[in-house]
């Protein structure tokens, strides 16, 4: 519950410095300041609404079953016949799952337009496309 108010509270403030600083912006007559701020409400707006989008759902993010492992986070259940490698991966105090796979693309549904750079770069840092944030 503490996590969903800081998120939600860390976006909101921003979304406040981005109001203030088009209002600052047009009562001095300072356009780069106005486009700062709408810069600001564009990227922050849309991440305020997925978070608490997300939070919302009360479904397990993530489900490990006698059919595979499923992370919605990533997109669709991915069958343990499918599963080359599993390896646990920490990057300071964040775990991660990493999933071997043939075909990564097919299991990243939800990554919408960054399922083809996670495909392509992920194995050039010498991590599967699949990682399952554990933290």
């Amino acid at each position: 519950m503490a996590m969903r108010r800081g998120w939600t509270g860390f976006w909101s403030a921003w979304i406040i410095v981005g109001a203030a600083l088009i209002v600052a912006g047009a009562g001095y007559g300072i356009i780069p300041l106005s486009l700062m701020g709408l810069a600001i409400l564009a990227a922050l707006v849309p991440l305020l609404i997925l978070t608490l989008h997300r939070f919302a759902d009360r479904r397990p993010v993530i489900v490990i079953d006698a059919a595979g492992y499923h992370d919605r986070r990533l997109g669709v259940s991915i069958p343990w016949d499918a599963v080359t490698r599993l390896r646990r991966q920490q990057s300071g105090n964040r775990i991660f799952l990493q999933i071997g796979v043939a075909d990564p693309a097919r299991y990243l549904g939800n990554a919408g337009m960054l399922s083809r750079p996670i495909v392509a770069v992920n194995p050039r840092l010498w991590f599967p496309a699949l990682a399952s944030n554990l933290s």
